[in-house]
């Protein structure tokens, strides 16, 4: 069988035409393929070098991160830090920790408050206080100068401008059942002068018209699945949040779904958590091998790529992405950089280059942009790999051969830039010419 196969190559029943070229964008555009990005970012039209990192501190190994009133926490087993200067400082001991959300008094001093499932606790600068031993939740937001928290249908609300007063009263705090159509409360967002609640399958508009005693929770129309709850974020202009089918956006009407996220690189779970910085989402989760991993999202059109870094949870503080590793380190997100693994891939799905599907000979290619870059080009029986610089034509040692292919595009240079591929490519003719 071997001889027969060598006997045929020698001499094709087809032979191949004059070489064509064909062009693609690597992202954006018409013929735009790109199947999975590894710290390359989409930026006006073309690939670039992801963001870096930098070493903030050593911290608690494992901790998850908050940030609010201005200070910077971190959460493990059932202990409460705080990042100070040089490191990290132990506050108290708290069970069930969900969330840390700022809060105002009547004089506008701002306070953290931790809320756990069950209590509430406001934040010292050594310990903390309980405020209620039973109006905790899941989730919290600051709205209409209330202290606002959910757990399974019911939502708690303060007295205004005193979150630590939780008696119920005519004109003070107290609660609202909601209809349990929809599911538990999840997340807490004000957004555009309304307070949103994210739950299990759908999302709630909380209307108070005149005083919060007279309060109309509408259900929005959604058919997008399951919410996870910690993937909620409010991004300025657009809410982002992560289903069991994938990542959408919420403008205050209608939910859609983000296409071209990369969220599909996620295995999200209800450890996987987000936040909003710049113009960026970012969730930190954990890839299909099951290691932690950081995605970066573009608000404005969704898309997104994976940051080579293992996050196990991430925070906007002062303006700037901030992430924690499970060996007990705090980084910073700087605006470009190589990833620990030194390199940067883009990976081009199985592509016929638009031509028929008779058998084709990718002979070389041309790349647009500035770096040095390393392809891997797969037919359906080879592999072959060329280096080189992008602006000069690089030819395969052998013709790769099939009739689609798949790149693997990757570069070690963090001053990088790829906007077009130009195939050479040889396809053979039905025709014998």
């Amino acid at each position: 069988m071997g001889l027969i196969v060598e006997k045929q190559l020698k001499k094709p029943k087809f032979r191949a035409r004059t070489v064509r070229k064909e062009r693609m964008t690597p992202y954006q555009g018409e013929g735009a393929v790109v199947s999975h990005l590894l710290h390359f970012r989409p930026e006006n039209g073309a690939l670039v070098c992801g963001e870096g990192k930098e070493e903030v501190a050593q911290i608690i190994k494992g901790a998850d991160l908050y940030r609010a009133s201005g200070r910077t926490f971190f959460y493990k087993g059932e202990f409460l830090y705080e990042h100070v200067a040089g490191g990290v400082r132990l506050i108290d001991r708290i069970r069930a920790l969900k969330t840390i959300v700022s809060t105002f008094d009547e004089e506008g001093n701002e306070m953290p408050y931790a809320v756990c499932e069950e209590q509430i606790f406001s934040i010292g600068e050594l310990s903390v206080k309980e405020v209620s031993s039973s109006r905790g939740g899941v989730c919290a937001a600051w709205h209409y100068d209330r202290l606002f928290t959910a757990r399974g249908y019911r939502l708690y609300y303060s007295a205004p401008m005193r979150a630590n007063e939780t008696e119920e009263t005519l004109h003070g705090a107290g609660y609202v059942d909601l209809p349990e159509v929809g599911g538990d409360v999840f997340g807490l967002i004000p957004f555009k002068e309304k307070l949103y609640l994210f739950r299990e399958r759908c999302v709630t508009q909380l209307r108070v018209q005149g005083d919060v005693r007279n309060v109309k929770a509408i259900n929005l129309p959604t058919a997008f699945g399951r919410i996870y709850r910690r993937t909620v974020a409010n991004c300025g202009e657009k809410i982002l949040f992560v289903t069991e089918n994938g990542l959408y956006s919420f403008g205050g009407a209608y939910c859609t779904r983000v296409e071209g996220s990369g969220i599909s690189e996620i295995s999200v779970d209800e450890e996987t958590n987000a936040a909003f910085c710049g113009s960026r989402y970012y969730l930190a989760g954990k890839n299909k091998h099951g290691e932690r991993t950081l995605l970066s999202v573009s608000v404005a059109d969704g898309s997104g790529y994976l940051i080579g870094e293992r996050a196990r949870s991430v925070a906007a503080i002062e303006g700037e992405a901030y992430f924690t590793t499970d060996e007990g380190k705090l980084f910073r997100l700087t605006p470009f950089g190589l990833p620990t693994s030194g390199e940067c891939v883009a990976e081009i799905g199985r592509t016929a280059l638009g031509l028929s599907a008779r058998r084709k000979y990718l002979d070389a290619l041309l790349l647009e942009g500035h770096g040095y870059f390393r392809i891997i080009a797969e037919g359906e029986k080879d592999s072959v790999t060329v280096c080189g610089k992008a602006g000069e034509t690089l030819y395969f040692p052998k013709p790769v051969r099939g009739t689609a292919f798949r790149l693997r595009i990757c570069t070690c240079d963090a001053d990088c830039a790829l906007r077009a591929i130009t195939f050479s490519v040889r396809e053979e003719s039905a025709y014998g010419y």
